[in-house]
């Protein structure tokens, strides 16, 4: 008898080998599209969008892949019938409302897709799906929120959708782009919107700083107030097209970009999209473009170093409890005496404010008239002629309207007029602008209960709200 008894085994076919006899028939049609038509010469993301639009329906595969899938571009092109099978399926039960983790690239795909517009009825069906799949998968994989974030915005300008769709999603962008249209139409825009903009865009908070606590509209006015002076130099931020807050610039923009797309707006079409005055978006000739404003970023940027500055001069100004160290950072020559000078108009404001308001009854005017006059006949008395200064210096005008009476000397009236007029003046020797600055204000101060000149620097300047009722008063 042979040793060797023959009889019936079951033949053990592996698990990989059965699924892929399993394979529906549509995935071979599907790869045969890439070989048809000339598609096959064509690039990646044409072959991907007519694979696409072919399998838009296809839900018949229920298959669970236990691998990972990976490329840098994924297509259906590059994945095997295996992969294939477990991308389908996986989509399959996405669309039914179970959302389940799976290979990154995989989810790629399934972006990719959105983004043709396949499986959904219109643009907006497409823009909310896409939404509500990052919204859903970032909890699995939140470096999707790289690529979503600016295809979502993409999505909207290339579909021309309504930018309201992007409130809540990109609100930070959204922002960035407000104030800096508030900036560049800073003249007709409130300080407070101003302020907001300015900080807004700044590294360094100011309205979270301890001074600002105590401070917060003196900071308002002030920041205000030089920001306006400096951007309405030339060549600065009066300028759109560059500052030194920021520049206008506009270049080439590429839709969707990492992501396989193939274009579906023919080059011959043209199209404008716009979100703000500081940031669109143009389509010529089968090309995109975008314009926006764009803002010097770092610690060092030219705001973030004004507002600090602004916020260590004041505080050193008002001898505030907590100091401040300083910006570094490069600023115009002039920038410390521009904020003393707007420290101290503001200070004489708010001097000028709290005096108390003198109301006057008119109805009794002529009673007080009357009274007046009967008692000056009863103490009239032959006295000399007194001549006060400020009359000996009107004496060769032809001025006729009673002139506020002063103190001031020769050598302050010499500077005054030097600084009113123009007129030439020599200082004397032994004395210095500082102390004739302080004559100056000791001796007008009954006139104008304020001061009225300021010490920058060792050179004088005439407070900006005085000038007119000085001038009727020096001549």
């Amino acid at each position: 008898m042979p040793d060797d008894i023959y009889k019936d085994e079951p033949i053990i076919i592996p698990a990989s080998e059965l699924s892929r006899r399993a394979v529906p028939s549509r995935y071979r049609e599907m790869r045969r599209l890439a070989s048809r038509n000339g598609f096959y010469h064509d690039n990646d993301a044409r072959i991907f969008y007519e694979q696409a639009k072919f399998m838009a329906d296809f839900e018949e595969d229920d298959f669970d892949y236990p691998g990972t899938f990976f490329r840098y571009y994924p297509t259906y092109q590059a994945m095997n019938d295996i992969q294939l099978r477990g991308y389908f399926s996986w989509r399959t039960r996405l669309r039914h409302g179970e959302l389940r983790k799976t290979s990154p690239c995989f989810a790629l795909v399934y972006a990719y897709e959105l983004l043709h517009q396949i499986g959904v009825e219109d643009a907006e069906a497409g823009f909310h799906a896409l939404e509500d799949f990052w919204k859903g998968y970032r909890k699995f994989d939140q470096q999707m929120d790289l690529f979503l974030r600016i295809w979502l915005k993409d999505y909207v300008v290339y579909y021309n959708l309504n930018k309201t769709l992007l409130v809540g999603l990109l609100d930070e962008d959204l922002l960035i782009d407000k104030h800096a249209a508030v900036l560049l139409n800073y003249k007709e825009h409130s300080q407070e919107a101003v302020f907001e903009a300015l900080n807004g865009l700044s590294s360094y908070k100011i309205d979270e700083s301890t001074f600002f606590k105590d401070y917060a509209e003196d900071v308002k006015a002030v920041t205000c107030a030089v920001f306006a002076d400096l951007a309405s130099r030339d060549g600065q931020f009066a300028q759109p097209a560059g500052s030194m807050f920021g520049r206008m610039q506009s270049s080439a923009y590429a839709m969707f970009s990492t992501a396989v797309f193939h274009p579906l707006r023919p080059p011959e079409d043209e199209g404008y999209y716009r979100f703000s005055d500081t940031h669109s978006y143009r389509y010529e000739k089968g090309h995109w473009s975008c314009e926006r404003f764009f803002c010097y970023s770092g610690q060092k940027q030219p705001i973030s170093s004004l507002l600090k500055t602004i916020d260590f001069m004041m505080r050193k100004s008002y001898k505030f409890k907590s100091p401040l160290r300083a910006s570094k950072a490069e600023l115009p020559k002039d920038t410390p005496a521009l904020i003393e000078k707007k420290i101290a108009e503001l200070q004489a404001r708010k001097r000028r404010a709290a005096q108390p308001k003198i109301e006057i009854d008119v109805s009794k005017l002529q009673g007080i008239r009357q009274a007046a006059q009967e008692t000056q006949e009863k103490l009239i008395v032959e006295e000399e002629p007194t001549i006060t200064i400020t009359e000996q210096l009107a004496s060769d005008s032809d001025i006729t309207d009673t002139v506020p009476q002063s103190s001031v000397q020769t050598i302050e009236h010499g500077l005054l007029q030097h600084l009113l007029y123009g007129k030439p003046f020599d200082l004397p020797k032994g004395t210095t602008i500082a102390i004739l600055v302080d004559s100056i204000n000791e001796q007008l101060f009954d006139n104008f209960n304020d001061a009225v000149l300021i010490d920058n620097d060792g050179k004088a300047e005439l407070v900006e709200d005085y000038i007119d009722e000085l001038k009727r008063l020096i001549l």
